[in-house]
């Protein structure tokens, strides 16, 4: 493999996700990149829209990229790493480190299935990746090196923040709160907007001023080291409004709905996993 195919990423998938990093890499104007999709026609949608080319098959990306992406659904997985694995023992000095954003699959999984001592880096991104503002929680395979995990940081930083965690098992703590968290946000969202609507505000003056007060929430949070308690105990004045709020969320018991809600979407992304 020369020098030009290692620079090379290789994407399997171009839906959300995989689309998601050819987007954000393209505006950055970062990598060269060269796709699979089994559907044909997004195939050559991608191509044109983000100015990529294609390989004829999985096993034919193998020996046009050093770095390869599978952004598959999991029920697709096997099909994927039975053309990796064809791919890359037929190369003389296979050198490819493969990551997957497949949901539930396992770094030993695809170890398994594609090659021994193969480099699998797992990544989870979430949903507000796609405009550049997610997080990217990357975890290593067995055989993966602190140099592997550096370049995927580089891949995954066009997408926003990344993290690295110290055991595979802590993927399922973050999907669970930063993968499934953005539908909580909505959902929280969503309830205040239709409260306020209903209290008399119209609809493009209530978005406003929720989606600023969420924003500006944060970025105080972020400015005093994540500070919540204090942070709350200065909004909430004796006898005041926001005393009387949190009251409410104290007697309906809003933090256990909240980690039972949380709870149950870990043990689920546990059920999900595959090894």
């Amino acid at each position: 493999m020369h020098k030009s195919e290692l620079d090379t990423i290789g994407i399997i998938g171009v839906g959300n996700m995989g689309g998601a990093i050819l987007s954000q890499s393209l505006e950055h104007k970062k990598q060269n990149f060269i796709i699979v999709e089994k559907d044909k026609l997004k195939e050559a949608f991608a191509c044109m829209t983000y100015r990529v080319r294609a390989a004829k098959d999985i096993s034919d990306l193998t020996h046009k990229a050093g770095v390869i992406i599978i952004a598959v659904k999991p029920q697709d997985i096997d099909v994927v790493l039975e053309g990796l694995s064809k791919g890359i023992q037929s190369l003389r000095n296979p050198d490819i480190l493969i990551i997957s954003i497949a949901a539930g699959i396992k770094t030993e999984y695809i170890e398994a299935k594609i090659l021994d001592k193969v480099r699998v880096i797992r990544a989870m991104p979430n949903m507000p990746s796609a405009i550049g503002e997610g997080i990217t929680a990357l975890v290593k395979g067995r055989f993966a090196t602190e140099k592997d995990l550096k370049t995927v940081e580089r891949i995954f930083k066009t997408l926003g923040e990344t993290i690295t965690l110290s055991k595979e098992g802590l993927i399922d703590v973050v999907t669970a709160i930063s993968g499934s968290g953005p539908a909580y946000m909505f959902f929280i969202f969503s309830s205040i907007l239709n409260m306020a609507k209903a209290l008399g505000l119209d609809s493009k003056s209530a978005n406003k001023l929720i989606y600023n007060t969420v924003i500006g929430s944060m970025d105080m949070l972020k400015k005093n080291k994540f500070d919540a308690k204090t942070l709350i105990s200065k909004v909430a004045s004796k006898g005041g409004t926001t005393e009387a709020a949190l009251k409410v969320f104290n007697e309906r018991g809003l933090e256990m709905i909240l980690v039972d809600a949380i709870r149950s979407a870990h043990r689920r992304s546990k059920e999900l996993s595959r090894a």
